[in-house]
């Protein structure tokens, strides 16, 4: 059976998962309710979790392991807005306002939070080792994952741009 999943990030209803095998006939296999304004999602498929970026509400992780039961396991309050989400070994990447988090997926345990003293994070991409954010200050940043945790390479103070942000093959598409 070589069925295509999306996971959709659906707002104030929460999370979808469509077959999207056939894509003109999409079908919902499930739903779950989830607090909050869900903007973002990453899918971890080898440990079976989703994890949502859902505004005030926090960072919800979700079991996936039966796309047809998805299993709210915890949501993790900040006392800032999440808008963003990246997930890479077991770790998950969450824009918190003007903080970066590192959350360990499987227990929850927040690792490590660092302030970029700058304005809201709009979008976060990983590549490899490396996580990329950009802010609403037209900032892009790079940072080198180590251990589970983030360190600071470089930043570079951009003319325009702050919203979406995608890496891939070396180059950062900026919109």
């Amino acid at each position: 059976n070589s069925r295509l999943t999306a996971y959709v990030a659906c707002g104030s209803d929460g999370l979808a998962i469509v077959d999207v095998s056939n894509f003109s006939k999409p079908k919902v296999l499930a739903r779950l309710n989830l607090s909050g304004d869900n903007t973002d999602v990453e899918v971890d498929a080898t440990r079976g979790f989703a994890v949502m970026a859902a505004g005030d509400a926090g960072l919800h992780l979700v079991d996936i392991s039966n796309a047809q039961a998805p299993k709210l396991i915890q949501t993790i309050e900040f006392g800032a807005s999440v808008s963003a989400v990246q997930v890479g070994d077991g770790l998950a990447f969450v824009s918190i306002g003007t903080d970066l988090g590192v959350v360990n997926i499987a227990t929850g345990e927040v690792l490590q939070t660092l302030n970029l003293s700058g304005l809201t994070i709009t979008s976060l991409s990983l590549q490899g080792s490396t996580l990329f954010s950009v802010d609403a200050a037209h900032t892009l940043r790079s940072f080198a994952i180590q251990n589970n945790s983030l360190t600071a390479l470089s930043s570079l103070a951009l003319p325009a741009g702050g919203g979406r942000l995608f890496v891939g093959g070396n180059v950062a598409y900026i919109g």
